[in-house]
C-alpha cells in the first residue's frame, strides 16, 4: 500500500463493517493492545481533524455509520501543504465502494476508507483508555491527561491496521455539549508506530473533533450514482511475477449501477437462498471423500423448508445461526445441485464437490490412526492421526491475523513438534470451514506472543505453522527448518525458516 499517514497499514481479507467498528460496546478499560470495545465506539457520526507538529496540512474527515444497512458515507478534505483535495466516499451494505474526486491512487482504493476508519478508531481508543465509561458522567469540558507506559495501542480494522508503540501520553480534553454530543481535542505523543516487537520513529498527532449519535444513517436509496467511481469490494487476485497474488480490496463494479437502490439490490441477489423444493431432501453428511474425517453437516433448519450448512470434524460442529448458511440450496447461487446426493459448493477457488455419505447428521468423526515420526511439511506422510481423544495441546490466544482472519497461538507437547498430522488435525479443528485462518505451534508457554506481532524470540522457538487461505489448494503445514535433521531434507518439504532460529544441520 502507499504511505498512509504514517501508519503501519497492512492489508487484509475482510471487510471493517463486520469488526470492531460495529461491536457492542463494552465499557472496560483497554488491557492489551487490540483492546476492547468502550462505550466511545456507541457514537456513529463524527468530525475528525488530524494535523502532525512540523508538518504542513492537515487531514480532514466528517462522516456517518450505520450498523444495520452497513453503510458509511464520508467526506474527505487533505492539505498537504500546496494545495486542498477534496472527496467523498460512499459505501453500501458494506460491499460496493464509491468514490469521488482524486482522493486514492488506481488500484489502491480502498485506502481512501480506510484512512478515516483506522484514525478514527485510534482516537476512540485514546478516549476508552482515558475515560472508560465513555462522557457519562461528565458536565462541561474535562481535561485528559493520560500515560501507558507497557501496553501500545494495535488500532485496526479487519482490512488494515495500525500500532503506536508504548510508552505513549495523551492529553487535551473532552467537552460534553449535549446528551451524546462530545467535542475533543487530543495530544498524542508515543514511541513510535512500529509493531509491539520493536519501535519506529517518535510520533506525534494532533486529533480534534466532534461525536455524535444519529437515528439512521443509511444512505437513501435513491440517491444517483452519475459521477461517482464505483467498485467492487472484496478478495482480488492480480499477477505479479511468475505468480498470482490474493489480497483484499477494490475492483471495477462489474455491473453498471444508477441508484444506491441498483446496489441493494444486486446484493440482495447475491444473498438470495434459493427456492424450496419439495421433491430433494438434502439432509445428512457431505464430504469431498467420504474417507476424510470432515465435511458439511446439512440439516432442516425452521419451518420453511430451508437447510442450515456448517462444517463439522473430530472437534465437533459449527454453530448453524452464527458459522453456517441457511439456504434452500436449490437455486441458491453459492451451490449447484447434481443430485440428491451430489452438490457443488462455491468456493474462493471455484466449486467445491460434495457427495452425501450418509443420512445421519451426527456421524463419528475421528482421524485414521497413524502414529509416525516423520517431520512435518505438505509432502510429509504424516497427515492424519486419531484426534477423538482428549487432547493434549491448548489454545493460549487467538488474535485477529493483520493478513486476514484469525490466527491461533497453541501449546502442544514437545514429543509430538515432529509430528506432521497432530500439526494438521489441530489446524483442521480449529480453521474448520473458516476461508482464511492460521495456527503457530509452541512447545513453550513462555514464548506465546501477546498480538499478532511477534517478537524474535519467540519466532525463533516456534515449531510449525498451519495456513488456510483461499489462494491454496488445501491448507499448508510447515515446520521449522531447525526440527530437520538436515537443511537438504527440510528445505525438500518446505521447510519454514523464522528470524532468530537455529538452523538445520548442512549434512
Amino acid at each position: 500500500m502507499k504511505k498512509l499517514l504514517n501508519l503501519v497499514i497492512v492489508i487484509t481479507l475482510t471487510w471493517l463493517i463486520s469488526g470492531a467498528l460495529f461491536a457492542a460496546p463494552q465499557k472496560d478499560a483497554c488491557q492489551a493492545p487490540c483492546g476492547k470495545p468502550t462505550a466511545w465506539d456507541e457514537f456513529n457520526k463524527f468530525e475528525l481533524k488530524m494535523t502532525v507538529p512540523k508538518e504542513p496540512g492537515y487531514s480532514s474527515w466528517k462522516g456517518t455509520f450505520d450498523k444495520q444497512s452497513l453503510d458509511i458515507q464520508i467526506n474527505v478534505e487533505v492539505l498537504d501543504g500546496k494545495k486542498v483535495t477534496k472527496g467523498k466516499i460512499l459505501m453500501v451494505g458494506g460491499r460496493v465502494l464509491a468514490t469521488q474526486g482524486p482522493i486514492a491512487e488506481p488500484g489502491d482504493e480502498i485506502d481512501a476508507v480506510d484512512a478515516p476508519i483506522l484514525e478514527q478508531e485510534l482516537v476512540s481508543r485514546l478516549l476508552g483508555a482515558a475515560l472508560p465509561n465513555g462522557p457519562e458522567g461528565t458536565k462541561g469540558m474535562r481535561k485528559i491527561d493520560y500515560k501507558s507506559e507497557k501496553t501500545g495501542i494495535q488500532f485496526a480494522t479487519p482490512s488494515a491496521q495500525g500500532f503506536i508503540s508504548a510508552p505513549w501520553h495523551v492529553s487535551g480534553d473532552v467537552t460534553v455539549l449535549a446528551p451524546n454530543v462530545v467535542e475533543y481535542q487530543l495530544s498524542l505523543t508515543a514511541a513510535g508506530t512500529g509493531n509491539s516487537a520493536g519501535k519506529g520513529a517518535e510520533y506525534t498527532a494532533n486529533f480534534e473533533g466532534r461525536l455524535s449519535k444519529v437515528a439512521g444513517a443509511k444512505i437513501d436509496d435513491s440517491m444517483l450514482l452519475d459521477g461517482w467511481n464505483l467498485f467492487g469490494v472484496g478478495v482480488q487476485n492480480r499477477t505479479e511475477g511468475n505468480g498470482t497474488a490474493v489480497d483484499y480490496g477494490a475492483a471495477p463494479a462489474p455491473a453498471p449501477y444508477k441508484t444506491v437502490a441498483d446496489i441493494r439490490k444486486k446484493l440482495a441477489e447475491d444473498d438470495y437462498p434459493g427456492e424450496r423444493d419439495p421433491s430433494k431432501n438434502f439432509t445428512g453428511f457431505w464430504k469431498e471423500d467420504c474417507d476424510q474425517a470432515f465435511g458439511l453437516q446439512i440439516m432442516p433448519h425452521g419451518t420453511d423448508g430451508k437447510y442450515s450448512i456448517v462444517f463439522c470434524g473430530p472437534g465437533g460442529c459449527g454453530d448453524p445461526d452464527s458459522e453456517g448458511r441457511i439456504t434452500f440450496i436449490t437455486k441458491d447461487r453459492n451451490y449447484e445441485v447434481i443430485s440428491e446426493s451430489e452438490i457443488k459448493e462455491r468456493s474462493a477457488n471455484g466449486w467445491d464437490t460434495y457427495h452425501k455419505c450418509t443420512k445421519d447428521t451426527h456421524p463419528v468423526l475421528k482421524y485414521k490412526e497413524e502414529v509416525s515420526t516423520a517431520v512435518v511439511g505438505d509432502r510429509s506422510p504424516a497427515t492424519v492421526l486419531d484426534r477423538t481423544a482428549t487432547p493434549d495441546w491448548t489454545v493460549v490466544r487467538s488474535v485477529p491475523d493483520e493478513s486476514g482472519g484469525t490466527m491461533y497461538f497453541v501449546v502442544i507437547p514437545e514429543a509430538k513438534q515432529r509430528d506432521g498430522g497432530y500439526y494438521r488435525g489441530i489446524g483442521n479443528m480449529l480453521c474448520k470451514e473458516t476461508p482464511q485462518c492460521s495456527v503457530n505451534f509452541w512447545t513453550d508457554p513462555n514464548h506465546i506472543p501477546e498480538s499478532a506481532w511477534m517478537p524474535v524470540p519467540d519466532l525463533a522457538v516456534m515449531t510449525a505453522s498451519y495456513n488456510r487461505h483461499p489462494s491454496h489448494a488445501e491448507p499448508r503445514v510447515q515446520a521449522a527448518c531447525w526440527l530437520y535433521p538436515t537443511k537438504a531434507i527440510g528445505e525438500a518439504v518446505q521447510c519454514e525458516y523464522q528470524p532468530g532460529a537455529k538452523r538445520p544441520p548442512e549434512k
